[in-house]
């Protein structure tokens, strides 16, 4: 059992029967709880306890020696929770993308700090959560912003939730106060992707483009944009025919990149279909043409397989502009409006859906896309696959009618 300290005062007297609680001047009830040895100074750790009356005291007094007796006592922090989202944000997010953690900063920045940064972390609770939580649905004049969608704000409370998290596991707080709110409900936007007839018309009108091979390496094989600016000739086994995707160059801002790990850190190797290897074969030597070309002017230092004409690697807004200018070409000749809004992202999504489709397993696709779990692949994709659902019923017919014939 904690130690209880006796604070002598002036004037002071100590309630009958406890001989620890006392009397202030003031009014109050108080007494000293020793929590133990300061690490870093070897002095005891002492903590007063005030209230209004002597039962409110001795009750506070229980709870804390019963918390402390446990090992389970976090004291109260006077910190900021402005003070500790600084320190979260630059010390806590190593293992977070560039792009991930410029999208936490941002919503610290404009978001959280000026309604809770002034606000004591430990004394955070649900409901102040939820309060600013529902206030964002709204417009918020004198910071002038506007309401946030459904989405939005799930992406703001998952920033909120993180940064209580971490305080908790440095011991700042004892639960996350962001735990247990209630949410907008949204829609997830319907998934676009490109249909067979769409991808023959996009494999046709990306012949002869200077960037086709990109694009088709882009929706047969599932790989992210800045997978495929930051692919390099060492990633290529012509041998075995394969590639091995083991970075991506991000953007951080105009004209500069940085190389990072694919997303969730999944390095992964692909086997490309056999045509597509030849494709790769043929580019390497015209890019070898090209090299021989420029002279001591080609700067293709990082062994990129895509450059420009001087072997600089390309650049995401190229990539983008590129394709754009392809699929809204694409949406005249065939009369379908929504082509144009089709973004770079979805030659992923219509990579897995054809390879779902054409019979792949949800396991093989989601181990070629790098995504985190089977679990993601099959929850975003799974409804493209009723050939699973009919091949599995056909299983169960069988066990069934090879148990019956016995009878």
């Amino acid at each position: 059992m904690a130690d209880v300290v006796k604070k002598e005062r002036k004037n002071s007297r100590t309630a009958k029967g406890t001989g620890h609680i006392r009397q202030r001047e003031d009014g109050r009830w108080e007494c000293q709880i020793t929590l133990g040895q300061d690490l870093g100074t070897g002095k005891q750790r002492r903590k007063s306890i005030y209230g209004k009356t002597q039962s409110e005291v001795r009750k506070k007094l229980q709870a804390i020696q019963k918390e402390v007796d446990e090992g389970t006592y976090i004291e109260p922090t006077k910190m900021t929770y402005g003070i500790w989202l600084d320190e979260w944000l630059k010390n806590y997010l190593s293992d977070k993308s560039m792009n991930t953690r410029k999208g936490y900063e941002s919503c610290v920045r404009v978001r959280i700090k000026p309604l809770l940064g002034s606000a004591r972390l430990s004394a955070l609770t649900l409901p102040d959560i939820q309060a600013f939580i529902n206030k964002q649905q709204e417009p918020i004049p004198h910071l002038e912003l506007d309401p946030l969608g459904g989405k939005s704000i799930k992406n703001l409370h998952g920033v909120l939730s993180k940064s209580f998290k971490q305080a908790i596991a440095c011991g700042y707080i004892r639960i996350n106060p962001a735990t247990g709110c209630k949410l907008p409900r949204w829609d997830k936007p319907e998934m676009l992707y490109l249909d067979s007839n769409q991808l023959a018309a996009f494999l046709q009108a990306i012949r002869g483009h200077k960037h086709e091979l990109l694009l088709i390496l882009a929706v047969l094989t599932g790989m992210r944009e800045g997978e495929l600016v930051g692919f390099t000739w060492d990633s290529v086994n012509f041998v075995n025919g394969t590639i091995y995707i083991n970075k991506q160059l991000q953007l951080i801002s105009k004209d500069n990149y940085k190389e990072s790990l694919p997303k969730w850190n999944k390095k992964r190797i692909i086997s490309p279909a056999p045509a597509i290897m030849q494709l790769l074969r043929e580019h390497k030597v015209h890019q070898e043409q090209q090299a021989e070309l420029a002279g001591a002017g080609w700067g293709n230092k990082g062994g990129y397989v895509f450059t420009n004409e001087i072997g600089e690697h390309l650049k995401i807004p190229t990539v983008y502009k590129n394709f754009k200018r392809i699929v809204e070409k694409m949406a005249v000749t065939l009369n379908t409006s929504e082509l144009a809004d089709t973004r770079f992202h979805d030659l992923r999504h219509t990579y897995a859906v054809t390879a779902l489709q054409a019979g792949d397993s949800i396991q093989a696709v989601s181990e070629n896309m790098g995504h985190h779990s089977t679990a993601f692949t099959l929850d975003t994709y799974g409804h493209f696959t009723p050939h699973m659902r009919e091949k599995s019923a056909n299983i169960m017919d069988g066990v069934f009618k090879a148990a019956t014939s016995t009878l």
